[in-house]
């Protein structure tokens, strides 16, 4: 017997997994032994926010650099040639213990 979940028409793989992953605690939970749960999930293990994201070129790089100001070069000089992250660089919101 094969169930369509409507609710979940047009969700992405990964949003579909969590709850896979989350079923079968549950039902352990609950006392129930025989349940299983044979789905495949197409791109179940892709993170699709991450596909559209690419390294700037140097002209891209360029075009930013030249647009930025001093304070906004040295940030983006730091982020791009040494690695540094945007979290490194913040500043703390209250006093450091």
């Amino acid at each position: 017997m094969q169930r369509k979940l409507c609710h979940c028409e047009g969700r992405k793989g990964a949003y579909l997994a969590r709850y896979k992953k989350v079923l079968h605690p549950w039902t352990k939970f609950n006392n129930i032994i025989n349940f299983r749960l044979n789905a495949n999930i197409a791109n179940e293990n892709i993170n699709e926010r991450s596909l559209a994201e690419a390294v700037p070129t140097k002209e891209e790089l360029a075009k930013v650099l030249r647009k930025a100001s001093l304070h906004e070069r040295v940030s983006i000089s730091l982020m791009a040639f040494s690695g540094l992250r945007p979290k490194c660089m913040a500043i703390p919101a209250g006093p450091t213990a």
